[in-house]
């Protein structure tokens, strides 16, 4: 009989390479077909469990600290960490080393999953002893050299953006302590893009204009690069992944309801009270002090 006519198949183990091979490829194509998308999926999901833990670490201190979120001008008393009088310490950095030196955040924990800016990287040498910064090292309660300044090519260890934190003016409250916070109050979570200007429909809908238009940084972190979405914590300690600006709604000075833009300060709301997160550089007494940066 021909040898050539006896071959009317495969073997066993040649069709078990062939399904080797076809699954090697399929797995390496995986990537490709599914367009990264099952990535950004997990790095959204691990961002929510940070932006969740750090509301926790948060928390913790409040429960150590009489019901207060951590306030540096509190803290540091004797002025032996940082050269800033009163209020003046209350900025995003020096908040978030205190977490840092107790022990109640990570470094890492800082940083997005998804950070989109070269600006931003992990703290590697944070000082728990005798930072060289402070004003007194040896009285030091936090290490002032960690930083949330982006500007200006800076290099900042901290992706998030905080609530405004009291000031004695009587505006804001939602830093000040867990009891006087409720779960409409955000508090922690994905910073976003400036704002420049409001306007609001006779029915409170708000139609935000931002400064840098689609072009924010902010916008590559969660969102489809020419919309923002993103992360944001409450005080009550949940989680909502967020597909736009706006957070609830805020009382005007004349009992309006309005939604609430989360990255603009609206000068309108009732008690100041209104949602609105930012990374401050600078602190004071009046809104005027406060100085929040963007990308």
């Amino acid at each position: 009989m021909n040898v050539a006519m006896r071959r009317h198949g495969l073997t066993v183990l040649e069709v078990v390479v062939i399904v080797v091979v076809v699954f090697i490829v399929i797995v390496a194509l995986l990537p490709v077909i599914g367009g990264g998308h099952g990535h950004a999926h997990t790095r959204t999901l691990k961002d929510s469990t940070q932006v969740r833990g750090i509301v926790q670490a948060m928390t913790i201190w409040a429960g150590n600290h009489n019901d207060d979120f951590p306030l540096p001008s509190i803290i540091d008393r004797e002025n032996a960490t940082v050269p800033e009088i009163g209020t003046a310490k209350d900025t995003t950095a020096n908040i978030l080393s205190i977490l840092l030196n107790e022990g109640l955040v990570s470094p890492e924990l800082l940083i997005c999953p998804a950070e989109a800016s070269e600006n931003v990287q992990q703290c590697m040498n944070y000082e728990f002893n005798s930072p060289h910064a402070a004003v007194d090292p040896s009285k030091a309660l936090w290490d002032p050299a960690f930083s949330a300044d982006f500007t200006n090519g800076k290099a900042a260890n901290n992706s998030y953006a905080q609530a405004y934190p009291p000031r004695s003016d009587g505006g804001r409250g939602k830093w000040e302590s867990v009891s006087s916070t409720s779960a409409t109050d955000a508090v922690f979570g994905n910073r976003g893009p400036q704002v420049s200007s409001v306007t609001y429909s006779k029915y409170g809908a708000a139609s935000p204009v931002f400064t840098l238009g689609t072009n924010s940084i902010t916008n590559l972190i969660h969102g489809g690069r020419k919309t923002w979405e993103g992360n944001i914590a409450f005080a009550d300690g949940h989680v909502d992944f967020l597909t736009s600006v706006i957070a609830g709604k805020y009382t005007t000075d004349n009992g309006m309801n309005r939604e609430d833009v989360l990255f603009s300060d609206e000068s309108d709301a009732k008690d100041g009270k209104n949602n609105f997160l930012g990374i401050f550089i600078k602190a004071g007494d009046s809104r005027s002090d406060f100085v929040s940066i963007w990308d």
